[in-house]
């Protein structure tokens, strides 16, 4: 950020570029308060230098929006999810990676906010662009099969959870080993739907 901000001046997009991807190490360092505001800053330089329907404003959006979930501001992160989402789709077209992820996203802020029916949709429509685009064996198919069977569980429908807690153990062990992490996750969904 500095080097660039030094050679390129504080409004170029690869600052933007350079303080988004610091935001998103120091969200996951947990210094949230930190990442927020270097992904506002982010978002404000790259829809500055790139104009408000920019696949990079999109990412910042998108990325902002989960942040924002998960420090509970849900109706924020609705509104972030819904604007990345817009561009993608605009930008990208209806069938891209990028719109599939901003769709996952949305549904999940949705099945935070008990918005269910909406939140089921989405994520379907996520998982259908997801297979598409990605392959069925992808590890991000098996992420938004986890969601669906997570959101049929909270539901109360066990039953219709189990073949996605199914098929994302199948893809976890194909792709990832047995041994990872996601893998475990998978299983125990699965134990759980049975």
């Amino acid at each position: 950020v500095e080097l660039r901000r030094a050679t390129l001046g504080g409004a170029h997009p690869d600052v933007g570029a350079s303080l988004h991807q610091l935001a998103v190490l120091t969200a996951y360092q947990g210094d949230r308060e930190t990442a927020e505001r270097l992904y506002r800053e982010a978002l404000e330089i790259r829809s500055t230098a790139l104009g408000d329907r920019h696949p990079d404003v999109a990412e910042t959006y998108s990325d902002l929006g989960e942040l924002m979930r998960n420090v509970d501001r849900l109706d924020e992160s609705e509104e972030l999810a819904r604007k990345a989402l817009d561009i993608r789709r605009d930008v990208m077209g209806e069938r891209t990676a990028e719109v599939a992820f901003s769709l996952n996203n949305l549904a999940a802020v949705l099945d935070d906010k008990d918005q269910d029916e909406e939140a089921m949709r989405l994520f379907l429509e996520a998982l259908e662009i997801k297979r598409e685009v990605l392959g069925p064996d992808h590890p991000s198919v098996a992420n938004t099969l986890n969601n669906i069977a997570v959101l049929y569980r909270n539901m109360g429908q066990d039953k219709a959870a189990l073949p996605f807690d199914r098929e994302a153990v199948a893809i976890r062990r194909k792709v990832l080993g047995s041994e990872h992490p996601d893998l475990a996750v998978s299983l125990n969904n699965l134990a759980i739907a049975l």
